[in-house]
């Protein structure tokens, strides 16, 4: 069995994706709108590049097995999470699980600085628990369990990491899987095989835009429905300055009213985090019309461009560009279309993991290598 970090997909088309995830495990086939589903990562298209060595695992990742997996106490990898530490310098799944349980803490605890530490990690995520009135046990085990909560069909399951805690409200022990999750899979000929690393920028933005035409290819009515819809008020052109402009990654664009036009564009799905810097005025509204310079955007609003002309999409909707901020009638009646102008777009780029348009999403991290765990057969 091998098992890989969870991540995320850049390009996103589902607003209700627990809606899709449940339907799924109760066999109910929704209607196949691009809306009703996601843009799954087809791995084979990923490159390859060996696995982990078995012989790297410590003798923790090399006993697991999969009866402890699956068995409601779970597979104690370590009884001491601080020891477990140390062994993540050499071992290449702990390595994989301390930098999921890094990223799960410094999620849960809202912190602005990355957490690469698991000392400290633990530290900040046992204030947190103590909030709740939960107390982490001295020492703290570090526990696997197998989450079939979270199964879907492209993958085998999901292994979830987490701790025993003491719960004061409840006087009773708790387990708290809060500490990432890495996916389990086959990896025998005919299984699917796990996702290897990412390529070159280029090469992401070749496949983002091969899966968006695969999509209007299974999809032709999706397609001509979504280029007779109309447009939003406003929306940036991408290729405003002249034939072929959208083919530079660093041109110019401008913003236009499109008077109720029909066409396709794509839309930004972001956290403005208190970000106010780069906004659409009244006192820069004609300034906006007339140019707005490709350079002095913040990295999402800039990369999101980037992704854009990719796609071969010539429009593109940023809340933050598109309405008139300062306007406050203006504001009402577009957030009332908000839904409609979601609906409408050939894709939805959504940003998850930037606090702020200042912070970089494009080109994604790259996905650790898989590990393999020759301990777990099925």
């Amino acid at each position: 069995m091998v098992l890989e970090n969870l991540d995320t997909e850049l390009v996103d088309k589902h607003f209700l994706s627990s809606i899709g995830h449940i339907a799924k495990l109760m066999d109910i086939d929704l209607p196949q709108d691009p809306d009703n589903d996601r843009f799954a990562i087809p791995p084979d298209s990923l490159p390859s590049t060996p696995l982990n060595s078995a012989a790297d695992l410590c003798a923790a990742c090399s006993g697991m097995n999969m009866e402890a997996l699956k068995s409601k106490e779970g597979y104690v990898h370590s009884h001491d999470i601080l020891m477990f530490n140390s062994l993540a310098d050499n071992c290449p799944l702990c390595r994989m699980i301390r930098t999921q349980l890094c990223a799960a803490v410094k999620f849960h605890v809202q912190s602005k600085e990355a957490i690469t530490d698991a000392a400290k990690a633990i530290e900040l995520f046992r204030a947190f628990l103590s909030k709740q009135n939960l107390f982490m046990f001295q020492p703290s085990p570090l526990i696997l369990q197998l989450d079939r909560t979270w199964a879907a069909p492209h993958v085998e399951n999901y292994v979830v990491a987490g701790t025993m805690c003491w719960s004061a409200a409840q006087s009773a022990i708790a387990w708290v899987p809060y500490w990432g999750r890495l996916i389990l899979h086959n990896n025998a000929e005919g299984d699917i095989l796990p996702l290897r690393s990412r390529g070159s920028e280029e090469e992401v933005l070749e496949r983002l835009n091969d899966w968006l035409c695969l999509r209007e290819t299974e999809m032709p009515d999706w397609n001509e429905a979504a280029s007779d819809k109309p447009m939003p008020t406003r929306v940036l052109d991408l290729d405003a300055f002249g034939e072929g402009s959208h083919e530079l990654k660093d041109a110019d664009i401008r913003l236009v009213e499109t008077g109720g036009q029909c066409g396709s564009y794509v839309t930004l799905s972001y956290c403005w985090g208190g970000y106010t810097a780069c906004r659409t005025l009244k006192a820069n509204y004609q300034q906006r019309m007339d140019r707005i310079v490709y350079n002095q955007l913040p990295p999402v609003f800039a990369q999101a461009v980037r992704v854009t002309r990719a796609l071969g999409v010539r429009y593109l909707w940023i809340d933050a560009l598109c309405i008139d901020q300062d306007d406050s009638n203006e504001w009402r009646r577009e957030a009332a279309s908000m839904s409609e102008i979601y609906w409408n777009t050939i894709c939805r780029l959504a940003v998850n993991d930037c606090k702020n348009p200042t912070e970089s999403f494009f080109p994604p991290k790259d996905i650790m290598t898989s590990v393999s765990i020759p301990s777990l057969v099925t």
